[in-house]
């Protein structure tokens, strides 16, 4: 009897470890790479619809579906030098204007290139719960092999219209993440674009 209390503490000791040390699918593994979603750059685009009077038919749905304006002055010599030539390049921008045909949601869930040799799964959820989050908000789910490597969160103002797109820009092997958020205020669409990368 002296004996078996001593072996039954240590086989729970034993069994709590082992537990311990299996790392649950659902949950991000400690002794993973550790992660960060970092922003790149960001630009604030608009397109108002005053001044359509006298338009006919043809150039009103034109000047209606025009490409968004850029809302200050994009250069290679101002704070966007590091991405504004390849966003040109890309046709992203186009004459400084946001190319809303290259704008697109992503299928969900869908997987981002984050080097030539890995690729990892991506999903997005929104977040708009008041209980959950103070603001409308989207949570970014990137998994290795089924792992959770991060969860990181975006938030937006109310309504929560927002589309991501991913592209390699400068050809590296890894792709940039587009959120491109979308409102209507004054006689006019605001489009706010950010770009995000994924480092190690």
């Amino acid at each position: 009897m002296n004996l078996l209390l001593p072996l039954l503490a240590l086989s729970s000791f034993l069994l709590a470890c082992t537990a311990k040390s299996q790392t649950d699918p659902g949950e991000a593994d400690p002794n993973q790479a550790s992660y960060e979603l970092v922003e790149l750059d960001a630009y604030s685009f608009r397109r108002a619809y005053h001044d359509q009077e006298g338009l006919k038919e043809a150039e009103l749905e034109a000047f209606m579906n025009r490409n968004p304006e850029a809302m200050y002055l994009f250069t290679n010599e101002n704070q966007h030098a590091a991405l504004f030539a390849l966003l040109t390049e890309h046709k992203i921008l186009v004459d400084g204007d946001l190319n809303l045909q290259l704008v697109d949601s992503l299928p969900e869930p869908t997987t981002y290139q984050f080097s030539k040799s890995k690729e990892l799964q991506l999903e997005t959820r929104l977040l708009e719960d008041p209980k959950q989050v103070k603001t409308p908000s989207y949570e970014l789910t990137f998994r290795d092999n089924e792992k959770i490597v991060l969860i990181d969160t975006l938030p937006f103002d109310w309504p929560p219209d927002v589309q991501f797109f991913t592209m390699d820009l400068n050809k590296d092997g890894k792709e940039e993440l587009f959120t491109v958020f979308h409102w209507y205020i004054i006689n006019g669409d605001n489009y706010d674009v950010h770009i995000y990368e994924l480092r190690e």
